[in-house]
């Protein structure tokens, strides 16, 4: 990739990090490395303490995919400040430009990926 792609793709990744950051404070604040979100409290009745469960069953599951996807844009970021973004992270042969495009945190080339997959 050129100079000028990697940068506009590191300042697409940054804002998508804070956004996520920013995501993640909303539903639960930092505990030590990752976040926690609080167990949300509508009362005593078992309809409440169902709503109750089923609320933080979501938000958890949000939370995860959202810590996910900022630890994949942090990794992506500190390859590109290293200069070796773009190579696969098994046999360090380039990742395809198309892959790159679709999927701009791919750690892997398509038959790297293939591999792993079966």
């Amino acid at each position: 990739m050129i100079e000028k792609e990697l940068k506009k793709l590191g300042e697409i990744l940054t804002e998508r990090k804070e956004h996520i950051e920013k995501s993640l404070a909303e539903i639960g604040h930092r505990k030590g490395g990752e976040f926690d979100i609080p167990f949300p409290e509508y009362g005593s009745t078992s309809d409440e303490n169902a709503m109750e469960v089923a609320d933080w069953e979501r938000l958890k599951a949000t939370e995860s995919a959202l810590e996910i996807e900022l630890s994949q844009i942090v990794k992506t970021l500190e390859s590109i400040q290293k200069g070796d973004y773009g190579l696969c992270q098994n046999c360090q042969k380039p990742i395809e430009p198309p892959r790159l495009n679709a999927f701009p945190t791919a750690l892997t080339c398509i038959n790297c990926a293939k591999a792993v997959a079966s």
